[in-house]
């Protein structure tokens, strides 16, 4: 098992979703370098101005999880989160 600080996560996730979104980017400006950079520069910028808000949200999430020096024992996460869906009620959609 292997145990994280919160604080390390936190980089982790937000570098995990700058990276996806300027993939995404990418994707739908294939053919526009510069409207990329202009995209890419709001989502930067975006996400620096939400720094503090998305940090509440990652402490809001796994305070459950975290003990009390604020680190999370990835195993005890997946399964703690893989609980919490089995207990869910099966729901069907139509697509």
């Amino acid at each position: 098992m292997r145990t994280n600080d919160v604080n390390a996560f936190k980089g982790e996730t937000k570098a995990a979703v700058q990276s996806w979104l300027s993939r995404k980017v990418d994707e739908i400006f294939p053919n526009r370098p510069q409207m990329r950079v202009v995209a890419k520069n709001a989502i930067n910028n975006g996400l620096n101005r939400m720094d503090e808000r998305l940090n509440g949200y990652i402490d809001t999430l796994f305070i459950l999880f975290a003990d009390e020096k604020g680190t999370i024992d990835s195993a005890t996460l997946v399964d703690g989160v893989a609980s919490l869906l089995d207990e869910m009620n099966s729901s069907e959609f139509e697509v």
